[in-house]
Parts: C-alpha cells; structure tokens; sequence
C-alpha cells in the first residue's frame, strides 16, 4: 500500500483518538487522554506527510494534487499547495491543532495537574471536530477515476516567497487560541484563577506572536505585490485575521489586571473564549464560501455548517460557564485615573473596535442569507469607525502605562507625569510641514504617535525595559505609519515608451515594454521605467497558463515615502502600457512598527518563561493583593457539569 492509500486510515485513526481523549478528559483521566491525544497527533502527522509527498512527487491520481499542483510548480510551491486550498489547509489546521493539544496538556500537567482533564478534554474535542471534517466532507484524499497528466497549479499570485510563511504563521496563531479558551473552561469550572491565567496568558503570548507575524506579512505580501496602493483592503478574510488579535491582545490586559488584584477573572476567561469564537469565525468566513473574499475557497455549505454550529456551541457555552462561575474575593473598584483603569479602558476600546469591524464584516453575509441580497461594505465604513478607536487608542497608549495600580493620580499631577508627551506636538508639527498633503487626522494621528512613542521610552527609561513597552511602541510606529499612507496619491495613465508622468514631484518614464519568462508556463511582460538616474523599476503583468490575470509591482521604498508602480494593461502591439503610479509617505514605518509589535511580543514571553522557571511574582510597582486560592482541586465533567474534588 502506498503511502496515499494510508492517509484516509490515518484520518480516521486521528478521529477516533482524538474523540476517546475527549472522553477521557472529561472523565479526569488526564494521563489516559495524554496517550490518546498524541494517538491523534500521530494519525494527523502521517496524514499531513502523505498528503505533503503526494503533492511534491504530483500524484496526479489524488483529485487535491490534480487541483493544486503541476509539473511545472517548483518544490516549496508544491509543498505551499497544502495550504492552497480548502482539504489541505483543514488537514493543517487539525494537526496544528493536535500539536497545540498535546503541548498544551503536556504544559498543564507539569504546572497545573487538576486543570488537566478538562483542558486536555476542550483541545482534544476542538482536533475532533477538525477531523469529522477531514473524514466527512473535504476528503483531502479522494481520487479520480482516471489520473491527470498535469495539474492546474496555484494560482498566479500565490507564487510569491511569502505564500511559503504567511498561511501557516496565521493558521498557527489562529488554532493556538484553542490553548487559553481550554485553560479558561478548566480554571473558571473551579475558581483556580491563580493556577490558569499565567498558562493561559502565555500560550495566549505565543499565539499573539505568531498572528501578528502573520498578519504583517499578509499585509506586505499584499502591498508588494499586487500594487494596488495599499496593505489592508478591509477584506473578510483579513478581517478575520485581526479579530481573534483584538481579543487576544484584551484578554492579555485582562490577565495582568487580574494577576494583581485590580481585575475579573471571569472577564479574563470571556475574553480568552471571545478570542477562540473569533478565531472560528475567520475559519468560517474562509471556508463556507459566504464572502465574496479573494482570499476564500470555494463554497463548502457542508464546513460552514459545522463551522458555524462550533462556533454556536462555543460562545454558547462560554457564556454560561463565565455566567455561572464560583466566585471568589470580588476585587476592589476600580478608579478611573490608575494603571486598572486604563487597562479596563484599553480593553473596552479593543472590544468596540472588535464589535464595529465584526459589523461590517457579517453584515453582508448576514443580508445574503435573510434577503438573499448581496451588499458590499467597502473600506470606508471601516475608516471611519476605525479613525476615532485609533486616536483615543494613542492617547491610552502613552498616558495610561504612566499611572499606577493602587494609587490614583491627581489632576495636578498629570501635567508632570505625561511631560514627556510634549513631543507629540513637535511630530505635529514636523507631519504638518513635511507631508505633500497634511491632512488633520493624520497631523493629529502622528502627533499622537509621537506623544505616545516619547512616553513609552519615557517610561522605559525610569522604570526599566519592560518589553511590552517594545509592542506598545510598535503600535504607536504602526499607527503613525498608517496615518502617513492616508496622504498617498493615486495616478493610472496610458505610457508609450518615452513618455513621462509626474505624480507629487516623483517623475517617472517610460523606457520600453519587453516579454519576459514567467512561472509555471504562463506569459509576461515587463515594463522597464526610470524613476531617477540609477533607479529603474521593472513592474510586470502575468497572465497563467489558465487565463488568469496578475500585476506585480515594482517598488523603490526609503523612509519618506514610496513610489510603486504597476503594470495593468499593455497593447496588443506592445507599444502602450497602462499602469498605476502610487506615491505613499511614511509606508516603512508600518512595518518597523509591526517587527516592533512582534518583538515586543517575543522578548515578553521570554521573559516570563524565565520568571515561570524562578516561581517569582511579575515585577511591577506592586505586589499581588487578590486573594487567590492555593489548593488544588481536581476537575471533572459530568452531566450535572464541572465538579471538585
């Protein structure tokens, strides 16, 4: 038997393990479910490398191969093809999934063993859930009646390095949230805030870690490649992406407020399922076929169902479980002008922002189900909502980490304490005089920045270098660089070579059309346009061997500003070309900002796995005053719910 043929047996070995670990966890039999969820691990694993081997040897005979591959595809390509469509990229998901199970279960039974079974039993139910969907409705493996001689190939504009690391960062980022919504479950079933929320907030870390990464290359890939002018068009699929971060990012806010004392752990628990719930619904968006996403795969009615019915049970589930938890020393209140009270602010802020984006993303699939009408919301909703969340966003991003826990800082003493931020105002001034178009809420957007970004190194200098004080800085980067593209100018024009087009103060011309070599037996031509003495840029337009259509665009990037280009059209004797000239400011601060925000992310959990290892408290200018209770209790679920022992 070929290693093929063993991939719909591994399937089902890796659906019956991971259903008997989810039993086995519920019944509190942790160590049994330990077993049976890396039985699941081990099905998936010889599922993914069969699927893996098929589409590098070009199985033709597998349907999934037929569709996503061909001879002419490179390797890495080939072996991209996994995750290039909707049966490879579900086998993908599921065995991340069952790698975050059996670390997550081995991490809990080391550090919190009477949360074991319960958390062992969520995680191994969520890798269940994937391979019923494996097994019964996308058949990664199914086959065709007669072998194809060649496949399809990926489509054009997913040959691009970045096809190779964007979908498997998010992927991994988006399944590991099922870590701390399991750890959650267990800890709020018997008040153990003191055991699950420095798990959960870490695995939360690295899960943070791996969606920002891939949120940022998604935006890079984007804006490289395509040339349309922009990072984020505000699509479903995105959407989808950034959601579940809003979330995460909350409940890690949450967590530290309630590791001290100044916060909820219940709230800290809903925000961990929020953050799971959206996590799925950016599953959902991508494979039921209900947005009219180019990121999306064809319609599975069948996968949006399941999908759509997890996602039900999850936040159903949730709410009950946060509603109906024992509770334990109510914290004290919570004063407006203290670190709590920024942070309770901030996740207020991060939660609107969610509400708002979720908005305008299920609007239209929700209308397309009930009126049967299709309605599009486009990017300018999503400015608007978005423009006043990000400036009051800067404003709690810089004053807020200048309070403290316990004391609340007078009115008086603000002027003092948020000096620094004064620097805001010369960014201002500097956006005002250096942008081609200054634009208010972008002034007002960087001059925030910069108050928040001097505030950060302010902090950073007295109190220490905390590496949250590294993402928050990236965010204020982020958020600057964000304002500064709002100003781009936008210019298409039809060129024969030797023509010019100016477009703010950027003159470029050009030399000549020529056909060039382009992947996988597709044609190409090239544009060839000088934008100063020694800088040519080499836009080209793709059309695949199935008919498909792509620009990729040419860059000259530098700190101030970028001047793209892209080639849309060339006539049918080569003598005209049609292209898009972009002239976008400050666009390089979008991603110093954003490898910020993930090394901020990094250096955190570094060094709270080397706290963890030193069993300290986290540092900060006061100790923990909650109440946290120190037995430990063991959890089981049964049919009357979570009980203690």
């Amino acid at each position: 038997m070929t290693l093929t043929g063993v991939g719909p047996a591994a399937l089902v070995v890796g659906l019956a393990a991971a259903a008997g670990a989810t039993a086995a966890g519920a019944a509190g039999r942790s160590r049994l479910a330990a077993w049976a969820t890396a039985g699941a691990f081990g099905g998936l694993s010889v599922a993914l490398v069969a699927l893996v081997a098929a589409l590098v040897g070009n199985d033709g005979s597998l349907t999934y191969v037929a569709d996503h591959t061909s001879r002419a595809t490179s390797g890495p390509y080939r072996v991209a093809g996994l995750w290039g469509g909707m049966a490879g990229s579900l086998l993908l998901w599921a065995w991340l999934a069952s790698v975050w199970a059996v670390a997550t279960g081995a991490a809990v039974r080391r550090r919190a063993a009477e949360l074991a079974g319960v958390t062992q039993a969520v995680l191994a139910a969520n890798v269940a859930v994937l391979c019923a969907l494996l097994v019964s409705a996308t058949h990664p493996f199914a086959r065709l009646a007669v072998p194809a001689i060649d496949g399809g190939g990926l489509n054009p504009v997913l040959l691009h390095p970045a096809m190779l690391y964007h979908p498997p960062l998010l992927y991994a980022g988006a399944v590991g949230l099922a870590a701390p919504f399991a750890l959650a479950v267990a800890g709020l079933s018997c008040a153990s805030q003191d055991r699950w929320l420095p798990l959960a907030a870490r695995f939360a870390g690295v899960s943070l870690v791996l969606l920002s990464a891939g949120l940022l290359a998604g935006a890079h890939w984007a804006y490289v490649e395509l040339g349309w002018g922009g990072y984020w068009s505000w699509d479903p699929v995105e959407n989808g992406g950034l959601l579940p971060w809003l979330a995460a990012v909350a409940f890690l806010h949450a967590a530290v407020s309630a590791r001290r004392g100044r916060g909820s752990a219940r709230a800290a628990g809903a925000l961990a399922g929020l953050a799971f719930a959206l996590g799925l619904l950016g599953a959902f968006l991508t494979r039921s076929g209900a947005t009219g996403s180019v990121h999306a795969f064809a319609e599975a009615r069948t996968v949006g169902q399941i999908l759509a019915g997890t996602l039900a049970v999850t936040l159903l589930g949730m709410t009950v479980l946060v509603v109906r938890a024992p509770r334990v020393a109510r914290p004290p209140a919570v004063a407006p002008l203290t670190k709590a009270g920024a942070l309770v602010a901030n996740n207020v802020l991060l939660v609107g922002t969610a509400v708002a984006v979720g908005f305008g993303t299920l609007y239209p699939v929700v209308v397309r189900w009930v009126t049967g009408d299709r309605v599009v919301v486009t990017g300018r909703y999503f400015a608007v909502v978005a423009a006043p969340l990000a400036v009051v966003l800067l404003a709690l991003l810089g004053a807020g980490p200048r309070m403290r826990w316990g004391t609340v800082t007078r009115w008086r003493q603000l002027p003092g304490r948020l000096s620094p931020g004064a620097a805001g105002v010369l960014a201002a001034g500097v956006a005002a005089v250096a942008l081609p178009e200054p634009r208010p809420l972008a002034v007002l957007l960087i001059g925030l920045a910069g108050a928040s970004a001097a505030l950060t190194v302010a902090g950073w200098r007295q109190a220490g270098g905390a590496p949250w004080r590294v993402a928050h800085l990236g965010v204020a980067v982020v958020l600057a660089g964000v304002a500064g593209t709002t100003t781009g100018a936008h210019v298409t024009a039809s060129l024969a070579p030797g023509q010019e087009l100016s477009v703010r103060g950027r003159t470029v011309r050009l030399e000549e059309i020529v056909p060039v070599a382009a992947p996988d037996r597709g044609r190409a031509a090239e544009a060839r346009i000088v934008l100063r003495p020694g800088v040519v840029l080499r836009p080209q337009a793709v059309l695949s061997a199935t008919g498909q259509r792509v620009s990729v665009a040419a860059l000259h990037s530098t700190p101030r500003a970028d001047v793209q280009v892209a080639l849309r059209a060339v006539s049918a004797g080569g003598q005209v070309a049609v292209v898009d000239v972009n002239v976008l400011p400050l666009v390089q601060l979008v991603w110093w900002g954003g490898l910020l925000v993930v090394a901020g992310l990094g250096l955190g959990l570094r060094q709270s796995g080397r706290r963890a290892a030193k069993e300290s408290p986290p540092a900060d200018d006061e100790p923990s005053a909650y109440p946290l209770p120190t037995t430990r209790r063991k959890v089981t679920l049964s049919t009357r719910g979570p009980t203690t022992q």
